[in-house]
């Protein structure tokens, strides 16, 4: 640097020109040096980003397949050992959920549609610090999961041991299932009987304690689900149970691919209740009087869809949002929500399952329009009395405004009276800024104050200004005689006139009208 330094001055004394050109390759080389820093910063920072994208798991292939006695595997492929997995079940909607927590996912598609009986679809989608599975079903049966290398598999269905791997692609490990648990569950007898109380009780009689069970209404009907059971052929049919005189009509045994199905059709009122001891399952139902009914009607305030939940130790804030997602509802919750809740609601309204989570960790909820905002119960309140608080000072510092009102019907100082009634304990109309002057000679009011007391006040007249009920008295007179029943019936009358003696003979009802005609007979007026 220093010999270019000394050439350029040398340069200097003999010609200007070679005093730019030195200048000019002084700073080319300075700006080489720059360019070459910029270029090394940029690779380096390439560098470090390629290597903290790579130091994340990433979903890199998904493979769904079919397993012997209706079940499916999935295969879920990770660019490195599968990261922490957190899976839960949902029983109404039917879904499967695995997060994979600090997980991402390169897969070109979200949604995937499944062709097995009992899975509909599945969706892969990122959510914050991670990328979730979600397998929708018909009906939520048992399931497993299993870290082999890169690969996660999740087996939907009964379980079973023995996995044998059986490679069909290069690229893509399946497995096969080489022995499955067979269904030992059996409904071997059916019994329906009346109780003194007119209540409903079928008796079933299993082969498997251990069965799981569904029992729910759907439309007016109880129905009962025995998963992964059959029944005895002779047992399939329906059981007309009418002269059992109880709120059972008829009991419908049927099987399908998930197990066995009966469904109890009634009629009227009637509550349900089924339990079991050791191998006999029995569902009772019970006729409910009207004022029964009603009664439980009126303090079960709950009419949202009906949903099951089962979870072990789930985050509330993934409850909430499942039941957000159930409701299609958008929910905004709190950072102060957290923690973690157990629970198992089977067949309950989803407004009553969302308010037990709240009741028990303490949390509120607000509901506008279709956003549903959720925080702690004490977050809230405080959160109300300042807005409170805010609209007081609003309304203190609103403009005043003037109106003339006449009272059309009432006394318009019995009027103010009303507005004023309650002062001491603040339950006035008028605020302390307005004011209510009377004009006595037109019975009117000129009211000063905020608009929305304006309102208020407009709203009252309206109640109160209004003719007073009055009862209206009407006489007649009328004037009857006592013996106007002698004018009533036929006045007979005639007369004879002998020509040769002139002699006149006269008969009448009427004194006057036999007057007249002897008086036409002599005055020899024709009759």
């Amino acid at each position: 640097m220093g010999r270019g330094l000394g050439a350029a001055v040398v340069a200097a004394k003999e010609s200007k020109n070679r005093i730019v050109l030195g200048t000019k390759a002084v700073g080319k080389q300075r700006l080489s040096l720059s360019n070459w820093w910029r270029w090394t910063i940029s690779t380096l920072a390439l560098v470090l980003a390629a290597q903290a994208a790579q130091a994340a798991p990433t979903v890199q292939d998904i493979e769904f397949s079919s397993r012997p006695g209706s079940k499916f595997e999935v295969r879920v492929e990770f660019n490195e050992t599968p990261p922490e997995i957190k899976s839960y079940s949902i029983e109404k909607p039917a879904r499967i959920a695995l997060d994979f927590v600090g997980a991402t996912s390169s897969l070109d598609r979200k949604r995937y549609s499944l062709p097995y009986g009992n899975a509909t679809k599945a969706m892969v989608l990122e959510s914050g610090d991670r990328t979730r599975l979600v397998v929708n079903l018909v009906k939520l049966v048992p399931y497993e999961t299993r870290v082999e290398g890169n690969n996660l598999y999740l087996l939907v269905g009964q379980e079973g041991t023995d996995y044998v791997k059986q490679t069909t692609d290069p690229h893509h490990v399946r497995t096969e299932i080489a022995k499955v648990a067979e269904i030992s569950s059996r409904i071997t007898d059916l019994q329906f009987q009346r109780t003194g109380d007119g209540e409903g009780r079928l008796t079933l009689e299993l082969t498997d304690p251990s069965v799981d069970v569904n029992v729910f209404s759907e439309a007016g009907d109880v129905k009962v689900e025995f998963l992964d059971t059959t029944v005895a052929e002779r047992l399939i049919r329906r059981y007309d149970v009418t002269d059992f005189a109880t709120p059972v009509n008829s009991v419908d045994v049927n099987t399908t691919e998930r197990g066995a199905t009966l469904q109890l059709k009634t009629t009227g009122e009637f509550d349900y209740l089924a339990y079991q001891t050791d191998n006999e399952y029995v569902v009772s139902v019970k006729p409910l009087s009207r004022k029964e009914a009603q009664r439980r009607k009126n303090e079960f305030t709950y009419v949202g869809d009906r949903i099951s939940l089962n979870f072990q130790d789930i985050e509330v804030r993934a409850v909430l949002q499942l039941i957000a997602d159930f409701t299609e509802l958008n929910l905004v919750a709190s950072d102060t929500v957290s923690g973690r809740i157990t629970l198992r609601l089977q067949n309950v309204p989803w407004d009553q399952a969302l308010e037990l989570v709240l009741k028990t960790k303490g949390l509120d909820k607000r509901q506008v329009g279709n956003v549903l905002m959720v925080a702690p119960a004490a977050e809230i309140a405080e959160r109300e009395r300042q807005q409170i608080e805010a609209n007081k000072q609003i309304s203190e510092l609103a403009p005043l405004q003037s109106e003339f009102v006449r009272i059309r019907y009432a006394k318009a100082q019995d009027v103010v009276k009303l507005f004023k009634a309650g002062t001491e304990d603040g339950g006035s109309l008028i605020s302390p800024r307005g004011s209510v002057v009377v004009d006595s000679r037109t019975n009117s009011l000129i009211i000063t104050d905020t608009a929305p007391k304006l309102a208020a006040i407009r709203d009252l007249i309206e109640l109160v200004d209004i003719p007073v009920r009055q009862v209206m008295i009407e006489a007649r007179i009328v004037i009857a005689q006592t013996d106007a029943g002698r004018n009533l019936g036929i006045e007979w009358g005639g007369s004879f006139i002998d020509a040769n003696d002139d002699n006149v003979i006269s008969v009448s009802g009427d004194s006057s009208n036999a007057t007249g005609i002897v008086e036409d007979a002599i005055n020899g007026s024709p009759l």
